[in-house]
């Protein structure tokens, strides 16, 4: 009987021996894949796109503006440019850049100055807290480059250029905006010399079209929209 129970108790603890056991070695068995998924949710992390930059607010202000597709009557007055003065018509067609960080301008006008054909690209500087406006055309190989800030409700850009002996330096100023229009002007002066005006242009909005409103809520003359942009997305027909 003592060998009976001597037996059985060894049996017993065994037993109870394994029981505790197992799940040890269950539980260190369970280790390795929490292991792996921390390491793979850490690569998913250190694999993460950051997220794209928004319109910043000055992108979207100026879009609103000038956004859409324009007339154009060009005013030039009497300089050593253009002797007699001058006037031309011409449109231009301004719209969202990429990611909507810029907006793009196509421009073409017939006039005294003869056929001009140009493209410029405007964005805003956070860096610099200013514009940057790049524009080229068929008189400019090179291109030009400007930097503008607002000066109360006119957006003034400044530039100099070098023409011979002497640097000019010309002012560029929009202005005068309303729902359907607004006023760009040009004004150049040589050394310390009082800038001078050299032309005037006049935008007015183009009349709807027959259809009306393009899609994604932004007509065809470049209206705000509920997106929060006010100027025609980079993928309409304004491009």
């Amino acid at each position: 009987m003592k060998l009976l129970l001597t037996v059985s108790a060894v049996a017993l603890f065994s037993l109870s021996a394994t029981a505790t056991v197992a799940p040890k070695k269950t539980q260190d068995s369970a280790k390795p894949p929490q292991k792996q998924e921390g390491a793979v949710a850490d690569k998913k992390a250190s694999n993460a796109v950051p997220d794209k930059p928004a319109p910043s607010p000055e992108m979207k202000k100026l879009a609103r503006l000038i956004g859409g597709r324009w007339q154009v009557e060009e005013k030039y007055e009497v300089t050593p440019f253009t002797p007699q003065g001058g006037e031309g018509k011409g449109t231009e067609m301004i719209h969202r850049g990429p990611g909507g960080l810029s907006i793009i301008a196509n421009y073409s006008s017939t006039s005294t100055m003869g056929e001009t054909q140009g493209e410029g690209i405007i964005t805003w500087s956070p860096e610099e807290n200013a514009f940057k406006q790049f524009w080229v055309d068929n008189g400019a190989p090179g291109g030009e480059l400007w930097a503008g800030k607002w000066d109360g409700d006119a957006l003034v850009f400044t530039n100099a250029q070098k023409m011979g002996e002497h640097t000019v330096q010309w002012k560029e100023t929009f202005s005068s905006f309303s729902n359907d229009s607004f006023t760009l002007t040009f004004d150049m002066g040589s050394g310390d010399a009082e800038p001078k005006r050299f032309m005037t242009l006049k935008f007015t909005r183009m009349p709807r079209q027959s259809a009306g409103e393009h899609r994604h809520g932004m007509g065809m003359h470049g209206r705000p929209t509920s997106d929060g942009w006010g100027g025609p997305h980079a993928d309409s027909t304004l491009r």
